[in-house]
């Protein structure tokens, strides 16, 4: 016995508009990356997290000169803490619990994980304010 099934379904094409925020929907972020006014208008104090502070200064500079490039784990364990001496394993994990913090922070709709490492959203605008 054989059946025929048409079940009417067809398949939609993904539209290619992307929809960009508009420049009050920017992460802006202070001097030294001291704080930081989240896309969503909070306010945030890094004065207290020194790692997380100066991981996101290296995001925010590499956002800035390169939009769409990712940075490695190697190169946030070297941002975050500068000349210290520990095994790699050691400093991944430091990595990702930073990354956590930051996302917890607020940066969960900005701060990005691909393959080649972390990277703030291209498509969210970023400023710096002195």
């Amino acid at each position: 016995m054989s059946h025929t099934f048409d079940s009417g379904l067809s398949i939609v094409e993904p539209s290619p508009i992307v929809s960009i925020p508009s420049p009050d929907e920017a992460l802006v972020v202070g001097r030294d990356s001291r704080w930081m006014v989240l896309p969503r208008g909070q306010r945030v104090s890094l004065l207290r997290h020194g790692p997380s502070r100066r991981i996101l200064e290296r995001l925010v500079a590499k956002r800035l000169e390169a939009p769409d490039e990712a940075l490695s784990a190697q190169a946030l364990i070297e941002a975050g803490w500068p000349g210290e001496q520990m095994r790699y394993t050691a400093g991944l994990l430091r990595v990702y619990s930073t990354v956590r913090r930051l996302r917890r922070l607020g940066l969960d709709i900005v701060l990005l994980t691909r393959d080649d490492g972390y990277l703030l959203d291209p498509l969210v605008p970023v400023r710096r304010e002195r």
